[in-house]
Parts: structure tokens; sequence; C-alpha cells
């Protein structure tokens, strides 16, 4: 099952991105939103992927958002999960750090599913 998100700050910062796979890419693809310091950017990558560069700038591995570190550590409920594997690769209901002004109020959002 793969998501297709949006994403929002108090900021201003918006964006979107994909998380999980679509049954014609599965198990060879895995979306992930994250997170480019080089160009501050919301992107999605699939973390299956021998280049995990960011796809805009091209440069460093960008963080991943279903990181831990990538969240205040409050979360209300599992807003998606999908499977790595045998892993539960999970993005929570919870403010993440946002690309924008760099405080943990970014919130993601399920706009469709496909699949």
């Amino acid at each position: 099952m793969g998501y297709l998100l949006s994403a929002e700050c108090r900021c201003g910062f918006q964006g979107e991105a994909q998380f999980g796979t679509g049954q014609s890419d599965h198990p060879l693809k895995l979306d992930v939103p994250c997170f480019c310091e080089a160009c501050k950017s919301l992107i999605t990558v699939d973390v299956r992927a021998r280049d995990r560069r960011c796809p805009k700038c091209k440069m460093s591995e960008p963080s991943r958002f279903d990181d831990s570190r990538m969240h205040d550590g409050v979360a209300l409920r599992e807003l998606a999960s999908c499977l790595d594997g045998d892993s539960p690769v999970t993005l929570l209901d919870a403010n993440y750090l946002c690309p924008g002004c760099r405080q943990y109020s970014l919130r993601f959002h399920i706009e469709a599913l496909f699949d």
C-alpha cells in the first residue's frame, strides 16, 4: 500500500511526498518522505535504491522522516505503515522537524492511497 502525503507547518512551509509502494513496484521499491539538509526540502526517496541522494540537489543522503529523531517524541497514533521486508516502517501522527523553520511543527496528512 502506498500513501500520498501532504505536509504543512505553522511557519507556512508546505510539501508533498509519498510513503510506501504500490503492487507493481513491490518489493523492489520503498518510498519514504525525507528531509534534505542541503536544499531544505521535503522529498521522496526510494530507500531501496543504491543512490539515495536528494533527487532535487543531488547532495548527501537525506534524513528519513520515519527516524524517531525527526519528530518531537509525542505521537498521537500511527499515521501510515508499510513493510521493509519483515520490518515495519512507520510514520507517526506527530510533530516533525520542518525543513523551513527547523522547529518540530511539521504535520503530515494522508491525501490518498494507491496500490
